[in-house]
């Protein structure tokens, strides 16, 4: 204090200045005598008050500020010259230089926008569309400062985001910086990118979103959220995408990040080449891989159709112990994280299997005393595992082994990995496969009938001629016996399939503009089978995803073949045609599939299974481009043909499928035919 001791107010009546006390030094009690020379005791800095992190972190410096302030105050000077009210501007200009400074210095802590960057370089925007294209584009404001204008300038509203404490809305965070110079930006909005599971065939039309590929790794422990928003990381969505932006070589956490890493077109298959990408590292984590000759990729492709789906990759990894996790959490849900199965670490050469959170450590180290069983719990100490890793609080994002939560999957694999049927008589009790033929009781065998009649027609084709001899038709069906096929390999391919489109549906659904850059998602509701099975009170079907139950006619040896190996698409058109490709054909008519059937012991055989349509190719056309349809769902954004001969010749749609793991041979069905007769559709 530079104030005399004895005049100084607040050091003698101390009730009246406690501040003043509390920012000023004065002398002792005893040296009240004597007064203080202002020259050899000067006032000492005032100390400095430091804002709460928070706070900081809130009040980004904006360069939206300055432009809102020459904008307001000279677009509302303007219109006041224009009107022509001479007194009336001069009036405003006190209130609106106020709106207007208030407006530069509170931008940047209420927006959260860009952190600095380029002045605004146009007109304001016309519409809310194109302000946010300009914003993600051109200008490098964030849609709120976008929003705020058009909204301040459709009325007489206060500024939006004008007081300084208010929080960025959900989800709000700063877009692509023409000018910043970094190649990465930061995440845009919600939906702006996808999850590991995208919308296949167009993971390029989100290159925009990609961050940078953080240098640490796996082992990075920051948990700063600018970081993060910086960053990608081996658990993130777009890491992969980052990696191949920056010519890297990404680190794998699981089997699925392998695969995407081959899948370059997000096709959802891989051919040989792209298998070649990752084959290396693959043999790296499991001796028993050999060079991926010839022999070794027909094993690897189980379906013969000359791609790998990723049900053929991880079936052929778990097969030959890849010690890697399925990865598959945020697919399969509750599935993957049940309880039988417990997180493991996805990084290579990390021994961690089950995930524990990382304890705090002791803050007497060796020294500590305590024997209290929650002390030992919540603290690490010296000599235990995680005393390296541990940090002075708890995190509970990170394991006892070093590393992120999120570098954690399930730890299920084999038969464990999905949820089966309520009405199956065999469930997964472990990884062991399990695969049963179970006979159908006779309230079940009354349903299949049922259904039977109601998919029946009389309409002849020419493949009755040529596979059976004749024109005529059956004039009925009769269903002998059933057996359900239980098998663990088959169903699990089938769910990874139906939750591959069940996300791909959802995603088209969230994000409307990119999903009109893709052909429609329709659905196909009006198949005659799947109508009778749900109205019989069957096994409920996602028809989001098109799921349908079909007829299949074959032999009886080759239905058994079939439930037990599945479709092999190598061998499709050697029984039957192509008319609309190599694929496997299925009929909504047992009339038709009846076509295809094979008498052994005096009946007829025909599977019912349940077929993943997805995305329709519907082919209306009395001579089509077999070649080209193939080519739109094996690499195309299609799923399966629907021919349709009912509209072009008067005769039966037909269903193409060119993925085994789309379709599950559920039932085996033995049947007699009954008296054949001349129908109305006869040629003749």
């Amino acid at each position: 204090c530079s104030w005399p001791a004895r005049t100084c107010r607040a050091l003698r009546t101390p009730k009246l200045s406690p501040r003043h006390r509390q920012q000023h030094l004065h002398p002792r009690r005893s040296q009240l005598q004597r007064p203080i020379c202002p020259a050899r005791h000067p006032r000492p800095p005032l100390p400095r008050r430091r804002r709460p992190r928070r706070l900081l972190l809130q009040r980004r410096s904006c360069h939206h500020g300055p432009f809102f302030f020459f904008f307001t105050f000279g677009a509302l000077a303007a219109s006041e010259a224009t009107d022509g009210a001479k007194g009336g501007a001069f009036a405003t200009y006190p209130a609106l230089f106020a709106f207007a400074f208030a407006c530069f210095c509170t931008a940047g802590g209420a927006c959260g926008g860009g952190a600095g960057g380029g002045w605004a370089s146009s007109s304001p925007p016309s519409s809310e569309s194109e302000s946010s294209e300009r914003s993600a584009k051109q200008d490098g404001f964030c849609a709120r400062c976008w929003g705020g204008w058009a909204a301040s300038s459709s009325s007489s509203s206060s500024w939006p985001h004008a007081l300084p404490s208010a929080p960025p809305p959900a989800g709000h965070a700063p877009t692509a910086m023409a000018s910043s110079g970094s190649s990465a930006s930061m995440s845009g909005p919600p939906g702006a990118s996808f999850s590991h599971f995208s919308m296949r065939r167009s993971r390029s039309m989100f290159s925009e979103n990609i961050r940078k590929v953080c240098p640490h790794g796996v082992a990075c422990y920051r948990r700063n959220p600018a970081h993060n928003n910086e960053f990608a990381h081996p658990a993130d969505h777009d890491y992969l995408q980052a990696c191949r932006l920056e010519d890297r070589d990404p680190e794998f956490i699981s089997i699925f990040s392998l695969f995407l890493w081959c899948d370059k077109d997000g096709s959802g298959k891989a051919g040989r080449e792209e298998m070649q990408n990752v084959w290396p590292k693959l043999q790296a984590m499991s001796p028993s891989i050999g060079a991926l000759d010839d022999k070794l990729w027909l094993v690897l492709d189980d379906d013969g159709n000359g791609y790998v789906n990723f049900s053929e990759f991880a079936e052929f990894t778990t097969k030959n112990k890849v010690n890697l996790p399925l990865g598959l959490d945020s697919l399969l849900g509750e599935a993957a994280t049940n309880s039988r199965a417990s997180l493991r670490c996805g990084v290579v050469n990390c021994f961690c299997t089950t995930f524990t959170e990382l304890r705090a450590r002791c803050k007497y180290g060796a020294t500590c005393y305590q024997k209290s069983p929650d002390h030992k719990k919540n603290f690490a100490h010296p000599g235990e595992p995680d005393w390296e890793a541990s940090k002075s609080d708890r995190y509970a994002e990170m394991c006892s082994c070093g590393h992120k939560k999120k570098l954690h999957a399930s730890s299920a694999t084999g038969s464990s990995t999905v949820d089966y049927p309520p009405y199956w008589t065999m469930t997964s009790g472990g990884e062991d496969e399990f695969n049963s033929f179970v006979p159908v009781d006779v309230d079940f065998l009354e349903k299949l009938q049922n259904l039977v009649e109601k998919s029946y027609s009389d309409v002849t084709t020419r493949d009755r001629l040529r596979h059976g001899g004749s024109w005529m038709v059956p004039r009925d069906f009769r269903v002998t016996s059933c057996l359900r096929n239980e098998n663990s390999k088959l169903w699990r391919k089938y769910t990874y399939a139906k939750k591959n489109l069940q996300k791909e549906k959802e995603l088209t659904i969230q994000n409307p503009e990119i999903a009109a850059q893709l052909p429609d998602y329709s659905v196909v509701d009006d198949v005659v089978t799947t109508k009778a099975w749900e109205a019989s009170q069957g096994e409920a079907l996602d028809e989001n995803v098109n799921e349908w139950y079909l007829w299949h006619g074959t032999s009886r040896s080759a239905a058994e073949n079939i439930c037990n190996h599945d479709f092999k698409l190598c061998l499709a058109g050697l029984a039957t045609g192509t008319l609309y490709g190599r694929g496997t054909y299925f009929a909504e008519s047992i009339t038709k599939a009846d076509e295809y059937a094979r008498v052994e012991d005096g009946k007829f055989t025909v599977l019912l299974c349940r077929v993943l349509g997805g995305r329709v190719r519907r082919c209306d056309v009395r001579e089509p481009d077999a070649e080209q349809l193939t080519l739109d769902c094996v690499e195309g954004p299609y799923d399966c043909v629907v021919g349709d001969r009912r509209k072009v010749s008067g005769t039966y749609r037909e269903f193409v499928i060119f993925d085994a793991e789309n379709v599950y041979p559920e039932y085996v069905l033995s049947y007699t035919r009954g008296e054949l007769y001349k129908s109305p559709s006869h040629p003749s």
